[in-house]
């Protein structure tokens, strides 16, 4: 939220009071600490919690920039809890393919290990 209100500022005002207006002095810090911790809705991977917070402030800020309330976090607190599987599921998903080719790397070692005893013998 920060670089989008310091390169895209709403209003004609200096980048750092762009920053400070957007994070501050709107309720945002009080939905990033309250709503959005939540541990029914929030993600339960570290990777997948970044994407979800990275995700939830471009939100905030495009709703901001084109939508015409100045409290749009509320509203993607409750977009975002609804898409939270999709990111999970997609997490998952990701999270089986890299085990499935560690897996496989270690299978195909541990064959080539074992031929490389019979060539020995």
């Amino acid at each position: 939220m920060g670089l989008i209100a310091w390169f895209f500022p709403r209003s004609d005002i200096s980048a750092i009071q762009s920053v400070w207006f957007e994070i501050v002095a709107l309720p945002t810090v009080f939905f990033a600490m309250y709503l959005t911790n939540d541990p029914v809705t929030t993600p339960s991977r570290r990777s997948v919690k970044c994407l979800y917070a990275f995700t939830m402030g471009l939100t905030i800020m495009l709703f901001r920039h084109t939508g015409g309330y100045q409290m749009t976090a509320v509203f993607v607190v409750l977009l975002m809890n609804g898409i939270t599987p999709i990111f999970e599921m997609s997490a998952e998903y990701v999270a089986r393919i890299v085990r499935r080719n560690i897996f496989d790397t270690q299978k195909n070692y541990k064959q080539a290990a074992f031929d490389q005893e019979e060539d020995t013998e």
